[in-house]
């Protein structure tokens, strides 16, 4: 497994495909991309399935202000940037809830639904049809976004 954490900006999503494949190309089963934007980007479109980590509020604006090292403030105004809870849950394949429960426990059920998601697939498609579907959708997926980033450029 490829564990992709890197800023991609919206002009960076080359970039994204760029490293999934390099991780294709080591052998890599799956990549696990923490992306920001990812619902906003549609790039949901290449992932076989999507995870949300939610927590409480405070507990997020606590575990900013000592990751990051910054005020309350600049931490709340960061917060309050993003999506609401809900869009994400909303959006979300598996939502894991990260308010001091069992970590381990909640990303076993991803694990399990991870593996029940590609038995599925696999039992209807067959799996090497699987692998070109979505090597094919990753290349149209990057071929839109490039074009859309060269008309607004």
């Amino acid at each position: 497994v490829s564990f992709i954490n890197r800023p991609f900006g919206r002009s960076g999503w080359p970039l994204l495909f760029e490293e999934i494949h390099k991780a294709q190309k080591s052998g890599a089963k799956a990549a696990l991309i923490d992306a920001a934007l990812l619902f906003e980007s549609d790039l949901t479109a290449i992932c076989s399935f999507t995870v949300s980590v939610i927590a409480d509020k405070e507990i997020r604006l606590e575990r900013i202000i000592n990751r990051d090292s910054i005020s309350s403030e600049d931490a709340l105004i960061s917060m309050n940037a993003q999506k609401n809870e809900e869009y994400y849950i909303n959006n979300a394949d598996i939502v894991i809830d990260n308010n001091g429960k069992n970590l381990n426990e909640e990303i076993q059920k991803m694990a399990d639904a991870y593996k029940m998601e590609v038995a599925k697939i696999k039992e209807i498609m067959g799996e090497a049809n699987l692998a070109q579907m979505k090597k094919d959708l990753a290349i149209q997926k990057a071929a839109e976004l490039i074009v859309a980033e060269s008309v607004e450029a």
